[in-house]
């Protein structure tokens, strides 16, 4: 809901008991426009992307609320 990435509370034990990569981007909360918060997801698949060996195929969104409709729609629009 706020602009600071917290998905790490309810992902990050999973994350490192799994060897999971986890991100999230900055100042994309709920009060942002939608266009801004899509775009801010799609920078930080991006930057992951470029900066790290991460496999597109085992590339996962998440989100609870607002964040899992926007996970939706880039899933179902972009799904590479």
């Amino acid at each position: 809901p706020g602009d600071a990435p917290n998905g790490w509370k309810a992902v990050g034990g999973l994350c490192i008991d799994q060897g999971v990569f986890f991100a999230s981007p900055y100042g994309a909360g709920g009060g942002r426009p939608e266009a801004v918060r899509l775009r801010a997801a799609l920078d930080v698949l991006d930057d992951v992307r470029k900066t790290y060996r991460i496999d597109p195929a085992r590339t996962y969104l998440i989100g609870s609320g607002e964040s899992a409709s926007l996970a939706c729609k880039l899933a179902t629009h972009l799904p590479e």
